[in-house]
Parts: structure tokens; sequence; C-alpha cells
């Protein structure tokens, strides 16, 4: 139990409350003025629970596992247990480090730090980000090099990032030897050997199984393949069938040169950053000291989406010095496809003598629905709310047809009204942003025909929605990435924004303009017409 002098003194550290007032009376005195409290209907410190703050007084010299019910206030607990360590913090050398996985979870953290740390901008020696900025920002682009043996330009050994989908002439040369095979069917249904080309940036090295994995060229949703089971297959089997030299090891041999290639000539994927981090961190003499003495303690919120690779660079600062606190629920980790499995890391917290904490009470769902979902899967002892009367039944279940996910909006907008429930102050979550971009008409990902990236990104920004105007910009960015910079490295985060462009805003502005002027014409505005009329 946390008592009050405790609350009273996290106040005075974090939101400035002075001394003499109680922080009972510090929400209708102070806190009237405080930017942190004054939007709120009571003291947002006073209103957290005993948990919470059992985290928030954790030590700083600990591995800590705080394990996060959904609707428990996670991100709220991460944001204050960050600001009162920045706000205490004291050392001459290092800070402290938040870490996520999206742009967007980060600035959501941020924000909350500052609030309660009462900043205006969070400033050095601390960083809040996503792992992938951190990584590439502190290791790889200040030391790729020490691996890669990359020269840089003028003095700048930054890697240039290449998507993996991507198809810049500058690619080419990093063919491998050896092509992708697979059989084609052929007009009178007989089947046909058939070759694709395959470049560096289409192999990944797995430190974890020690192989190679290759891209599948006809997979639409970037499958890779384990090479023992490429070169067992029957397509790749008969192609070597007259190759008695084209073994595995000599496979194995040419996919680590032509990526030592690629990654020397300053090039690299997203795989291969933390791959690069992982060496580094591994194989370069007091590098992990020196990273752990500039960041000795660190949060990672989601940790059920880390990778196997991304355990093994936290673990290696683990060993160098750094404490770090994991922050997440296993049982809420959805990326299998990256290779990202939740009960890997619940056996790197046990290996590693991480002490749990938890966050149980949820109040985001009512007790029948917490009921519901720990018959589903067994979650522990979570607390829901109270549901309320006029909400029954609490919990209800609607099925749609694969192909009909958009149809789940209108049914639910007619049971609200059913149920004299106001639509607009409901909201649908989706799990994912392509679930959400299917319940979302106005929005979709970016078309796998190039042909359909203009008319697209046109349709998109018409609709108004900042959602769609968002994906319109990755459009239309694609779009001209494609047919005007196509000798050049992009950078997909940034709506496809080429090298020879120094300034990302100035790129999405120029972006904005073109789609602006395409609204203006009434040919290319015209989406009605037929894709003959309109595409000429």
């Amino acid at each position: 139990m946390i008592d009050s002098d405790s609350r009273n003194k996290l106040a005075c550290s974090v939101c400035g409350k002075p001394k003499e007032i109680r922080l009972e009376k510090c929400h209708d005195t102070f806190g009237k003025n405080n930017p942190l409290c004054s939007n709120s209907d009571k003291c947002r410190i006073a209103e957290k629970t005993n948990e919470q703050l059992n985290y928030i007084f954790s030590s700083n010299g600990k591995n800590i596992f705080l394990k996060a019910c959904p609707g428990s206030g996670k991100t709220e607990s991460v944001g204050l247990k960050a600001a009162y360590e920045i706000r205490r913090w004291n050392r001459k050398v290092g800070g402290v480090a938040v870490l996520t996985f999206t742009n967007s979870a980060a600035d959501v953290i941020a924000d909350r730090v500052t609030q309660f740390a009462g900043i205006e901008k969070l400033r050095y020696p601390h960083f809040i980000g996503t792992i992938d900025s951190w990584l590439h920002g502190y290791m790889a682009h200040p030391f790729s090099h020490l691996i890669t043996c990359y020269k840089g330009r003028e003095g700048d050994c930054s890697l240039r990032i290449v998507h993996e989908s991507s198809n810049n002439d500058r690619l080419k040369a990093f063919k491998l030897d050896t092509a992708y095979s697979y059989f084609r069917n052929t007009e009178s249904g007989s089947k046909t050997l058939a070759a694709m080309p395959l470049y560096a940036h289409d192999i990944r090295y797995d430190h974890e199984d020690a192989i190679w994995e290759i891209k599948i060229p006809t997979s639409k949703s970037n499958e890779y393949m384990p090479d023992d089971n490429y070169f067992s297959s029957e397509a790749f089997t008969e192609f070597r069938s007259d190759k008695q030299w084209l073994t595995l090891e000599y496979l194995r041999k040419k996919f680590k040169e032509k990526k030592n290639q690629f990654n020397q000539a300053g090039f690299a994927t997203y795989q291969d950053i933390e791959n690069i981090c992982y060496q580094l961190l591994y194989e370069v003499f007091e590098f992990a000291q020196l990273v752990a003495s500039r960041f000795p303690f660190i949060i990672i919120d989601e940790c059920q989406d880390l990778s196997w690779i991304q355990l093994q660079i936290f673990k290696r600062l683990r060993e160098a010095g750094s404490y770090i606190h994991f922050v997440g629920d296993l049982n809420q980790g959805i990326y299998a496809f990256k290779k990202v499995y939740p009960h890997k890391v619940r056996e790197f917290i046990e290996r590693n003598n991480f002490l749990t904490l938890g966050l149980s009470r949820n109040f985001r769902s009512v007790r029948p629905i917490v009921e519901l979902c720990g018959m589903i899967i067994a979650q522990g002892d979570i607390k829901g709310e109270s549901p309320s009367k006029n909400h029954d039944p609490a919990c209800v279940c609607f099925t749609y047809n694969e192909n009909e996910i958009q149809k789940i909006v209108d049914r639910f907008v007619s049971y609200l009204k059913q149920r004299k429930i106001a639509p607009e102050k409901c909201a649908i979550g989706a799990r994912g942003y392509s679930t959400v971009n299917k319940l979302r008409p106005g929005s979709s990902r970016i078309p796998e025909k190039k042909a359909l990236w203009l008319p697209t990104a046109i349709h998109l920004w018409e609709n108004g929605r900042a959602e769609s105007m968002e994906e319109a910009l990755k459009c239309i960015g694609r779009f001209v990435a494609d047919n005007f910079f196509s000798s050049e490295s992009t950078n997909s985060r940034a709506y496809y924004c080429p090298e020879s462009v120094s300034s990302h805003i100035r790129w999405r502005l120029l972006l904005a303009q073109i789609l602006d002027g395409c609204l203006e014409s009434a040919t290319l505005s015209n989406l009605k017409l037929t894709w003959k009329v309109w595409s000429k």
C-alpha cells in the first residue's frame, strides 16, 4: 500500500506541487493553474492505483517486467515512471531511453512525459522513440562502418535504407548469381521451370537459426523461405541437377559475399540494421559497455512484440550494465509473421531473473467482457469495471464473411440506434492498421499494381479524412519516387522521399501540391470515367 506521504512526495517531484499543500487540496488550488491537472476532474497523481504507484516507485537499478493487462493505464504509468526518473536524474553521463514500436505510440508517451515532468520538450541525455529509430541513431548509422567497412560519403557513414520491395536501378549491381527457381503453368496446363532474379535486399540472415532466408518473389505478402527449404525444393532441385558444384554451402557463401558487398556500398534493409547492431554489440570490443553507459536505464513498451534478435540486443546491454524494464501483455503479441513469439519474451524474462510487477485492473472493459476473455485465454486475476444496467448485455458478438468486413460498421451503428446509444459517442477499435483500412471505406493501402498508385492517391486525397490523406501521400510519394527518382534510394517512412531531397517536410509539401493540382484538373479528378478513358 502506497501511503499519502509517498503520493505527496511524488506530486512534489513530478508536477511541482508545493510542499505546504496537501495532495487532496492541490487540485482545487495549485492544480487549477497547472496544465497537468487543469483539464482533469481530479488530481492525476491521486487517481493512480497502488499497483501503478508500486511501479512508479520501483527501482531503476533492477530489471523489471510490468505485466499490464488491457486497459490498465499502462501508457500513463510508463509516462509517469519516465517523468519521475527524469526529474530526479542526477547522472552526468547517460540518460533514460523509453522505447516502443510505432511513432504514434512514441508520441503519446512523449506527450505524457512532458506533461508529468512539466517540460516543453525532452532533451539530452534522454530519448523517447521507436526501437528502430534508437538502433539507427545511436548504433547503426554512427558505427556500422566498423562492421560493414563502408567508407561513407564526405565523412558521413550513415547507411541508406532499402525497402524490401524496392526495385531501384542502383540495386541491380547487387544481383545474386543464382536466381529464384519456380514452376510456372503454361497455356497447355503443363509446368515449366522458370526463374526470377534475386538481389541482395531479397535475402536476410537469421542469427537465431544461423541460416539465410530468401524472399519469395511470387509472394504477395513478402514471405521468406529458409535457404535449406529452398535448396531442397522441387524447382531448385531440378535447376541444380546438372550442377554438382551448386551445394547449400556454396549458396550460403555467395549469399554472404553479396550481402557484404551490399552493406559495404552503404546500403541496408531494416533487417540488416538489426543484424549490424547485433554484431556491433557482440563483436566490437567494449561497444556494449559504451552503449550501456549512454543509456543505463531503458524502458521498453509493448515488450511482447520483441523479436529474438531484439531480445539478444537487450540481453547484451543488460550484461554490459543497463537496467531494463519490460512493459506489456504477453497475451497481445500479434507479429508471428515477423517471427515474434511472446513465449520467447517470457523465457527471456525468467532466464534473466526479472522482477514481475502487475497492473491487473482493466478500466476499459466491464466485468462480463473481462470474464469472457478469461474463458478464451488464461490471463490471471484481472478485474473489470461494473457494468451499467443500460448497456446489458455488455458483450455482443458480430460475425461476418471474410470479404464483407465493412458491413460490420453498418450493423454496429444499427445496433447502437436500437439500444438508443448515440453512435458519435462510440468507437470501433481494430488490432492492426490493415484491418482499420478495411473497415474505413475511404482509406486503403498502397495498391500492388503501379498503375493504380496515382488514381488511388487522388481518390484518397479527395476523401479529406486525415487517415485517407496520409495514405494518399504514401501513394503519390511512391508514384513520384518510382517514376522520377528510380536511380535513388528512398525512405518509405517519409513518403518515399528520395535521398537527393534533404528535407522530408519539403517533400511532403511537394506531394500535397501535386495532389491539389490533380484535384484542380477536371480530367485527373474525374474518377467516374472508365479506366481506358481516364488512363489516356
